[in-house]
């Protein structure tokens, strides 16, 4: 009898860089001795500067050397029954699911979630894509995460009854995904 060995046959490969290790490249291509903190700051600048540009043009930004594009989509939020259950695709509004829980012992016990409805936005829900437009090799191995402060600029921005309404192109997904 033949033993059978089970192998991870994952083909996800995480490689996460810091500021530091960037901080270091960059001074060896240079040939400069940047402290890491004014690095950091530098970084911060940018990338603030970046995502108000962002917000307030509602254009894209394309990255220099890699020719990846970020731009704001939206998506309609749309409940469908899958396997004989309802599926919603709405984001939960955790605040009021835990003041709901609190007063309510059987939701938290049975799990209820109550979730956005988006009427603001007609039922959108805008997100951040990374398009990958380049002719660069292994394409898929590149990932694009948007941080807390992002996503919260872009709440005040959507929300804002000041200035025009803000508004995006509709993000396509294909169906066989």
């Amino acid at each position: 009898m033949t033993e059978i060995v089970k192998r991870d046959r994952s083909r996800s490969i995480y490689v996460d860089y810091g500021m530091a290790d960037y901080c270091e490249h960059y001074n060896e291509i240079h040939n400069v001795k940047v402290p890491n903190g004014k690095y950091a700051k530098i970084v911060n600048e940018f990338n603030t500067a970046l995502i108000d540009e962002l917000l307030e043009v509602g254009d894209e930004y394309v990255m220099p050397i890699l020719k990846f594009v970020l731009v704001f989509r939206k998506l309609k939020q749309r409940n469908f029954i899958k396997d004989g259950k309802l599926k919603m695709t709405a984001p939960v509004d955790w605040l009021t699911t835990r003041n709901l829980w609190n007063v309510d012992p059987e939701a938290k016990k049975n799990k209820v979630l109550v979730r956005y409805n988006n009427y603001h936005t007609n039922g959108f829900v805008f997100r951040v894509v990374m398009q990958r437009r380049s002719k660069v090799r292994n394409k898929s191995a590149f990932r694009f995460d948007t941080n807390r402060y992002l996503a919260r600029k872009l709440a005040k921005r959507i929300n804002n009854q000041d200035k025009d309404k803000f508004d995006a192109y509709l993000l396509f997904i294909p169906k066989n995904k």
